[in-house]
């Protein structure tokens, strides 16, 4: 007969030092074999149960048998930096061996790349309730995000000036963000309601929609001034370019500023929101960012419809003004919600 051994022995880990450097232009994900490390006397290496202890890297977890690493998690914006931490195994009686030294090197986050512009019709989030903005956890804290904020649009008037003389709601003005995910994580949304019906025969006003964004306010009221903002932070630009503003490539560009070209009351409306009731006349169209003015009867007929938001109301007491930022039909109507669109590179 042979010996039999009555005593489970712990697993036994190889006594070197396991380096690697992790890069964050790695074009698959890091995945590291542990059973390569370990050998025990009665459980089969690929049935042992791992685990890490120590301060271990950012987005560094164990699979199974593998350690890996998310290629998303990175040691911060100021350089590469050294993790020392151990990889323990347990058998199947329960005997857990010593450590197993691991050495990994991550590479600070990438630069933030301003390398896209959204395919607007397709936004990752859109909300329309006030509250937090919370970025979903998968998406990497330096990845580029577009905030598209548009305003609540006004109600319509609540009594003809003279018969068939009736003024729509102002659609919400729009304004486009530029931001780094982690900055963006957490913001403070304000989306008003919709306007209630104007008293009086005149039109009402838009209502502002706002963010605070790491302490700095952005709000549709805009007045024209600075339709698209980036955000405070370094980041890598490629040449972009719309109809309607350019940025010129750069590297390492602390908070770049587009270049403005056609832009009008029609792109990002009048960024008067807040400004009080309106007696201008119907006017038909097309917005782009901004939420179209409700129909109205008074100087001809017509309501404008949005590319990228809400249509104002359609008809004489058609209650039917679009998210995100429609304004009310005349007569005796509601503004539509503004809100916010999100989009991720």
């Amino acid at each position: 007969t042979g010996w039999q051994s009555i005593i489970n022995l712990p697993p036994i880990p190889s006594a070197n030092t396991y380096s690697a450097t992790i890069l964050n232009t790695a074009s698959s994900n890091f995945s590291l074999d542990l059973t390569q490390f370990f050998t025990d006397d009665n459980t089969a290496v690929s049935a042992l149960v791992y685990a890490m202890s120590g301060t271990t890297p950012n987005g560094m977890s164990i699979s199974g048998t593998n350690l890996v690493h998310d290629n998303a998690s990175w040691s911060g914006t100021s350089g590469q930096v050294t993790y020392n931490f151990n990889v323990t195994a347990t058998d199947s009686g329960g005997a857990i061996s010593g450590g197993k030294p691991f050495s990994i090197t991550l590479d600070p986050e990438p630069t933030p790349q301003l390398n896209y512009i959204p395919n607007w019709n397709s936004p990752a989030m859109e909300i329309t309730t006030s509250g937090t903005v919370n970025v979903p956890q998968n998406i990497p804290p330096y990845t580029v995000c577009w905030v598209q904020l548009v305003g609540s649009g006004g109600g319509s008037n609540t009594t003809d000036y003279s018969p068939s003389w009736g003024f729509g709601g102002y659609g919400g003005s729009a304004r486009l963000i530029i931001c780094r995910a982690d900055d963006l994580n957490g913001s403070a949304l304000t989306v008003p309601a919709g306007g209630a019906p104007n008293p009086g025969w005149q039109g009402g006003q838009a209502h502002a929609t706002t963010i605070n964004i790491k302490g700095t306010i952005y709000t549709t009221s805009h007045g024209n001034q600075n339709q698209v903002v980036v955000h405070p932070a370094v980041y890598d630009v490629s040449n972009l370019s719309t109809p309607h503003f350019t940025f010129s490539a750069q590297t390492n560009s602390n908070t770049p500023s587009p270049n403005m070209g056609s832009v009008n009351s029609m792109t990002f409306g009048t960024g008067q929101d807040n400004s009080g009731s309106h007696t201008n006349s119907a006017s038909g169209g097309n917005k782009i960012w901004a939420g179209g003015n409700g129909y109205g009867d008074y100087g001809g007929t017509g309501y404008q419809t949005s590319s990228y938001a809400g249509n104002g109301g359609t008809a004489r007491g058609a209650n039917n003004a679009q998210e995100l930022g429609g304004g009310g039909a005349s007569i005796n109507l509601y503004g539509a919600k503004g809100g916010v669109k999100i989009f991720f590179s």
